[in-house]
């Protein structure tokens, strides 16, 4: 057989060639996690789901969620997007540069300090009940990230504030509630203080149904493993590149601080914003700055960001 021949029988999938082009062309990673499910809103800020927190499948660790701090803001040098260490009681770069900022008093700097603050997000386990939106989710199991709100509301349902309130366990698969995501926007910020518990209600009386369901609840570990989170160095780097201080001055470190929930104890109380939504900032186009290919993987992960 001719080469021209055996080239003619023989002719490579252009499928193949792209996935090869992909894994040589360094295209950029993305920062979508499917697993995630997150809910969708209106042009007007509003939205509404109904799902089922789901238990963790461990008699060793009862906990279906697991706790997260992370930092997201825009600097000279591109995006900041990062687990905070103190998650695991680890120190932070850049906590303790809010801290340095926060003790000079200027109120312009504190605001800088707010802007950078820790973000306290939530993970578990979930069944999509009704997603009006999208019903394609309808009876899937995803993860989902929540913030405080949510969790308090959590809270509420398992450790009433009032002795006539009976406690309730909102992960049970018997005698759990189906919790009702209402979605506003309220002075330009995500609200989610119309969202609500129902009545208690068994998830599924069919068992091999619910089998089908918890064999998809995984560990939750993952998210607060070491491997999830960069080293000290690594992040005081990033951080260096982002504020721009590469050629100037170098990043001291400064005493460990205490907190108090998901902020610095200095500037918890001062923060009037929501907690489940960051301060706006402007855009590199708003500012006619030109926008870098690695900044847009860091725009691709802030977008999959749940604030």
């Amino acid at each position: 057989m001719s080469t021209v021949s055996r080239l003619r029988k023989n002719k490579i999938n252009v499928q193949r060639l792209a996935d090869e082009l992909e894994k040589t062309s360094g295209a950029k990673k993305s920062y979508i996690d499917e697993r995630f499910w997150k809910p969708t809103t209106d042009k007007g800020g509003n939205g509404f789901a109904t799902i089922r927190f789901l238990p963790t499948l461990s008699e060793d660790d009862p906990v279906a969620w697991r706790r997260m701090f992370s930092h997201g803001f825009q600097g000279p040098g591109g995006w900041y997007l990062e687990n905070c260490p103190t998650t695991l009681g680890d120190t932070c770069p850049l906590c303790q540069e809010n801290t340095k900022l926060w003790d000079t008093g200027d109120n312009s700097k504190r605001n800088i300090a707010r802007d950078r603050k820790r973000v306290l997000k939530y993970i578990s386990y979930i069944y999509v009940v009704d997603d009006p939106s999208v019903p394609d989710n309808d009876g899937k199991v995803f993860l989902y990230k929540y913030g405080k709100k949510i969790y308090e509301k959590l809270n509420n349902l398992m450790i009433p504030e009032f002795p006539d309130e009976i406690p309730r366990n909102p992960f049970d698969i018997d005698d759990g509630c189906n919790f009702k995501l209402k979605i506003r926007k309220v002075d330009g910020y995500i609200n989610y203080d119309k969202s609500e518990f129902a009545e208690p209600s068994i998830l599924s009386t069919d068992d091999d149904f619910l089998d089908t369901i918890l064999d998809q609840v995984k560990s939750l570990d993952e998210f607060t493993s070491k491997d999830n989170f960069k080293s000290y160095d690594d992040l005081k780097s990033r951080l260096t590149k982002v504020l721009g201080l590469e050629d100037r001055v170098e990043i001291e470190p400064t005493p460990t601080y205490e907190t108090v929930d998901d902020t610095p104890a200095m500037v918890s109380e001062s923060v009037s914003e929501p907690a489940d939504a960051p301060k706006p900032t402007k855009s590199k186009e708003s500012r006619g700055e030109s926008t870098s290919e690695s900044d847009i993987s860091y725009f691709e992960k802030l977008a999959n960001t749940d604030w």
